[in-house]
């Protein structure tokens, strides 16, 4: 089985509801001053960011959403959405099994216990960076229903059902 339409799937489907969580926010007045709201979004979109400057060997910067709230921080996720999608195109099947070393992948190994065996592969972490958002996203939806608010349904399942739309950003 060829696994890249499924990783591309998986960025589709994480832009979409990314999108969609954003759109809820703009709706749900308390959001936009809940910190644990921003401070979610905040670290989704900064892990996404993080990841993608690992994957383009470029230098991290680990508080690049520091200081962005509301609109700022919402244009940067339509930023890196667009940057991710860009990325993983380019790349294209053969370059999945590219090794990719994490800066902090011996913290990481020593927090687990265990020795740091390898690098990862380049899906191993496309894969994560889909997951670690669909996680954070869950918190935030959670949040932003303890406010009163509706958090929208952004099941992959409901994604692949509606034809797979792409993020609206509006």
């Amino acid at each position: 089985m060829d696994v890249f339409p499924l990783l591309v799937d998986l960025f589709g489907h994480m832009a979409w509801a990314d999108s969609r969580i954003w759109a809820a926010f703009d709706i749900i007045p308390e959001a936009a001053q809940n910190a644990v709201i921003l401070n979610g979004l905040a670290h989704i979109h900064l892990i996404q960011k993080v990841f993608l400057t690992v994957w383009q060997g470029e230098t991290v910067i680990p508080k690049a959403t520091e200081q962005l709230e509301g609109p700022a921080l919402k244009e940067f996720a339509c930023r890196t959405h667009g940057e991710l999608a860009t990325y993983l195109a380019g790349v294209g099947p053969e370059g999945l099994g590219v090794q990719v070393t994490l800066p902090w992948g011996d913290r990481l190994a020593e927090a687990l216990g265990t020795p740091r065996t390898s690098a990862l592969g380049l899906a191993d972490t496309v894969v994560h960076v889909a997951f670690h958002s669909t996680h954070h996203r869950g918190q935030v939806a959670s949040r932003m229903r303890s406010l009163g608010g509706e958090p929208p349904l952004v099941d992959f399942v409901a994604w692949a059902l509606a034809g797979k739309p792409l993020a609206t950003w509006a």
